[in-house]
């Protein structure tokens, strides 16, 4: 009697491990025909690298259409809620000289990463200049004012609001240094840069390759997530404040002053910065 109760137990077990399997998948499936037809109803939040990149997190826009405006208006709203977010740009040298500015990489704090091929795009959404030239939205980056200024060339975007992550480092009495050296020893995220001819990419294709899209998006990822790393560093986190109440504390406090700075190695840190 009591073998077939066991097994009788198992084999519910069984089963019930069976359904929850199914339902798991079916769960998924529509999950991935809705990123298809209606990306702006999947969540976007990017959980922390460990590799390779979330494209279920990443939106490409090549096209000035209502779907690319819903998405630049959701990057916005996260905007709204934490102040901050990744700024890089992608352009190609052409012997020896600069083309214009192919690419944009924007990443919100909430992990909504937005891939804008400015060169192919048509008509800018006024939208994206919004956020651009909105100075209560901080762009983090490593050398953002040189972007903001490429920008501003080839564009004439007004972006207003850079700040220079290795000011920030600076701050937390961290070695500052590129954005793959910083990434590689605070986030243990590998960027591929430097002189490899594998990453000669052509910007102003068609369409870009998977690796040109898992490339772009970790450079916004990780001038995003170097910010939490130094704020947290910066900024002891009080249980009874809030996360958006740290970011902004931290944005008051520690990089108001140095908002729109060319950082030039030692000489260029501020007297303010204490090591």
């Amino acid at each position: 009697m009591a073998k077939d109760e066991g097994a009788i137990l198992v084999g519910s077990l069984i089963a019930a491990g069976s359904a929850c399997f199914i339902i798991y998948g079916v769960f998924k499936a529509i999950k991935a025909v809705i990123s298809v037809l209606c990306p702006e109803l999947v969540p976007s939040v990017l959980p922390p690298f460990r590799g390779t990149v979330q494209y279920a997190n990443i939106r490409v826009i090549d096209c000035n259409t209502a779907s690319s405006r819903r998405i630049i208006k959701e990057l916005k709203s996260h905007c709204d809620e934490f102040p901050v977010m990744g700024f890089d740009c992608e352009w190609e040298n052409i012997m020896y000289e600069r083309g214009r500015v192919a690419l944009l990489q924007l990443q919100s704090y909430r992990g909504l990463c937005v891939l804008i091929r400015l060169r192919r795009i048509g008509t800018i959404p006024s939208e994206l200049k919004e956020i651009l030239e909105n100075d209560k939205i901080i762009k983090v980056g490593v050398a953002p004012d040189t972007d903001a200024r490429y920008l501003y060339e080839d564009y004439g975007f007004n972006v207003r609001s850079t700040y220079d992550l290795r000011y920030m480092a600076a701050s937390a009495g961290r070695r500052p240094g590129t954005l793959a050296n910083m990434s590689e020893a605070y986030l243990f995220l590998k960027l591929q840069k430097g002189s490899d001819k594998a990453l000669h990419f052509d910007w102003n294709a068609p369409y870009l390759s998977e690796k040109q899209i898992e490339y772009a998006a970790k450079d916004a990822h990780a001038g995003i997530e170097l910010f939490k790393f130094f704020a947290k560093k910066l900024e002891r986190v009080d249980s009874f404040w809030s996360e958006q109440g740290h970011v902004k504390g931290v944005i008051t406090k520690r990089c108001s002053k140095f908002l729109n700075k060319y950082y030039n190695g030692a000489q260029g840190i501020p007297d303010e910065i204490n090591w």
